[in-house]
């Protein structure tokens, strides 16, 4: 019996073995298996991926929500308070309730506004591997800083201005802008406004022109002539000599000037430094428009007015009480921590002739005669023959001598007194039978459109160079107006073309821009 049971034993361990062996050796069915591990691995990985993507998606809505109101709440001009503004935010996007802080820093001058919000989003597939929820967080911090900012605007008032309310719409604009930028107390104290306003020539006004070593044989009008290099630099030295214009009108017949290419109406005179709205709004309602455009000439005096070199004539305007205190050690050096110098430039023209009075008509004596008990006028005109060398206009005669008691004029004198037309045609084209345009000519010389253009591209890229921003706007301007300040602007994105009540919105963009915010982290 038991060798027996040992014998089965044995065949049934022979049986075993060769069935395992068989097993080991049927590859049948592998890749079927294989399938079923890779498809659950790939259903798996699959879920994952969706399970993420809504993850994401929650996560970014939230951040986009949080960036918005956490921008409108540290503005500075708002009078709800910071939380109130992030709530409002969030409830209105129905995620109010994945806020989790708010939390505000705020001074005279500056706003911090932080927040964090936190979703967790139930996962589909996760959940299978004891993921149930995915985090979904996002923070922000915005701050508004009313920094240190010097703003030039540098406004054509040219005499096409008075054409299609444009001169009304800029005022309208240009009040608007003050209103922005100097919207609070605080900002007052830390943005300062000048005005340069520019036809032919720029208005300097006094006292500020009493500050410059302004040479020149009279003191009529109140317009320098700067070098032709200095249109290349933005400094320039207070006590360096600087020509003042002449003063004349070079386009009207009427005996006695009507308008004159050195602007004079105080309006146009330059303001410098001021920061109170009712006063800069008040200068900008009074504005006139009359002459010509010289857009290098009011950019040159809107780059100098940010210059450091300009910071000893502030200094003594600050000292006589023409501009605010607070203003003391402006214009700031280049690249100074939290400053920045920006020139919003206008225009509706193009450059035109720049008119000046020929040498030797600009100084000395003349040869024109006046009597002022009278008010009548004489010349005296050597090359005539005979005794009779005064020539009379009032009744057109040929004397001896001047036209009653006369004193002999100087050239600027005459200038002042008399349009350039009437003298060239009532006193030397009339009596010597000559041609008044040709006199007019021999009396004025002209700086022409394309030099101008130069002037005005070099004096762009010296500022820009500095890092000073310029906007440019071109309100109805023809093409070669709108090249001009495009290649002014420090981008074409700080180029506005506009036209009718259009340039209150570019005015109201530039404040938003200078305003703006900015998104910390």
């Amino acid at each position: 019996m038991r060798a027996t049971a040992t014998v089965e034993g044995r065949g049934l361990l022979r049986r075993t073995q060769r069935a395992i062996g068989r097993f080991r050796r049927d590859e049948g069915g592998a890749m079927i298996a294989l399938g079923i591990i890779l498809m659950v691995l790939m259903l798996l990985i699959g879920g994952m991926a969706i399970d993420l993507m809504r993850t994401e998606n929650t996560r970014v809505r939230l951040q986009n929500t949080l960036d918005r109101a956490i921008l409108a709440a540290t503005d500075l001009d708002q009078t709800l308070s910071p939380e109130a503004v992030v709530e409002d935010y969030f409830d209105k996007a129905g995620l109010l309730e994945y806020l989790e802080t708010v939390n505000v820093r705020q001074g005279f001058n500056f706003r911090e506004v932080s927040a964090t919000v936190r979703a967790d989003v139930p996962t589909m597939f996760l959940k299978m591997l004891d993921m149930p929820t995915l985090p979904a967080p996002a923070a922000g911090t915005a701050e508004e800083v009313i920094s240190d900012i010097e703003i030039t605007l540098v406004l054509d008032v040219s005499n096409s201005m008075n054409s299609n309310s444009r001169l009304a719409n800029l005022k309208i604009a240009a009040r608007a802008f003050v209103d922005t930028v100097l919207s609070s107390p605080q900002a007052q104290d830390k943005i300062s406004i000048s005005l340069v306003m520019y036809t032919g020539q720029v208005h300097v006004g006094a006292p500020l022109i009493n500050y410059y070593n302004v040479t020149g044989t009279h003191t009529f009008g109140m317009c320098v002539n700067f070098p032709e290099a200095s249109f290349s630099v933005r400094a320039f030295n207070p006590s360096d000599p600087l020509p003042r214009a002449d003063f004349f009108d070079p386009w009207y017949t009427s005996q006695s000037p009507t308008m004159r290419y050195c602007p004079s109406h105080p309006s146009q005179a330059i303001m410098p430094f001021q920061s109170n709205p009712t006063v800069l709004k008040n200068r900008i309602t009074a504005l006139i428009a009359d002459g010509n455009t010289s857009i290098d000439i009011g950019m040159k005096w809107g780059v100098h007015l940010l210059d450091p070199s300009f910071r000893p004539v502030l200094t003594q305007l600050i000292n006589t009480g023409q501009v605010p205190a607070a203003f003391a050690g402006r214009p700031f050096s280049y690249g100074q921590e939290n400053t920045a110098k920006f020139i919003v430039l206008m225009s509706d023209g193009e450059n035109t002739d720049e008119y000046i009075i020929r040498s030797p008509y600009n100084t000395g004596l003349s040869n024109v005669y006046w009597n002022s008990s009278q008010s009548r006028v004489s010349v005296y005109h050597s090359s005539r023959s005979g005794s009779n060398k005064y020539w009379w206009p009032r009744n057109s005669t040929w004397n001896a001598g001047p036209d009653g008691p006369s004193v002999q004029m100087t050239w600027p004198e005459v200038w002042n007194r008399f349009s350039v037309r009437w003298v060239a045609t009532n006193l030397f084209a009339t009596p010597l039978s000559q041609s008044a345009t040709t006199w007019r000519n021999t009396f004025l010389g002209a700086t022409g459109p394309a030099t101008k253009d130069a002037r005005t591209a070099s004096i762009c890229a010296a500022a820009k160079q500095a890092n000073i921003t310029i906007f440019a706007i071109a309100f109805e301007a023809p093409p070669v107006g709108q090249t001009t300040l495009l290649n002014c602007a420090s981008s074409p994105s700080h180029y506005f073309s506009v036209n009718g009540l259009d340039i209150a919105t570019a005015f109201r963009a530039i404040a938003r821009q200078i305003n703006q915010l900015r998104l910390t982290q």
